[in-house]
């Protein structure tokens, strides 16, 4: 296992996949790391729709997949998840988002290339795959063996400096 400052640094948005499907083990344990996945209270408001082989073609025209032999599309139910007393703000997109989070972390850590798909077509995709109400399809991870020439695109090592994100309060 990687060093987590080092798993972070070099994981990066695959957008290049080769076409090998990944094994029932592989998969199981990208979901394993979205179960250990903290969330608001530990309500646990998610449910992660695997999509493989042939179903690939069911949500090709809801989002860029790139190609890759998996996505797992990360879906909240806002009647399940905390809700904050004073604001009444809904926590089922955060904890959606911490849950994509560990499972793109858990690929990197597996040597497989993931990405984030936030820009999905949610009206084709809950028809495409009759998700019913009260879940919310929200993202979707793509993941695989990266392409033998798959690189990080050059947008992945710009990053603001800590002084423009960070306020010390004392």
């Amino acid at each position: 296992m990687k060093d987590f400052f080092d798993l972070a640094k070099e994981r990066f948005s695959c957008r290049s996949y080769d076409p090998t499907p990944l094994t029932d083990d592989e998969i199981n344990k990208l979901l394993s790391a979205a179960k250990l996945a903290p969330t608001a209270c530990n309500r646990q408001p998610f449910t992660l729709l695997v999509v493989k082989g042939e179903s690939l073609k069911k949500i090709q025209n809801c989002a860029w997949l790139y190609g890759a032999p998996l996505a797992i599309v990360v879906c909240t139910n806002e009647s399940e998840a905390w809700q904050r007393k004073y604001d009444r703000q809904n926590f089922a997109v955060v904890d959606g988002a911490i849950v994509m989070t560990h499972m793109l972390l858990q690929a990197a850590d597996m040597g497989l290339g993931s990405c984030f798909i936030g820009a999905i077509k949610t009206d084709l995709l809950t028809e495409a795959l009759e998700i019913k109400e009260p879940l919310r399809a929200q993202f979707i991870m793509v993941a695989g063996h990266m392409a033998s020439d798959v690189k990080p695109d050059k947008l992945h090592f710009e990053r603001k400096d800590l002084k423009d994100q960070v306020i010390y309060l004392n």
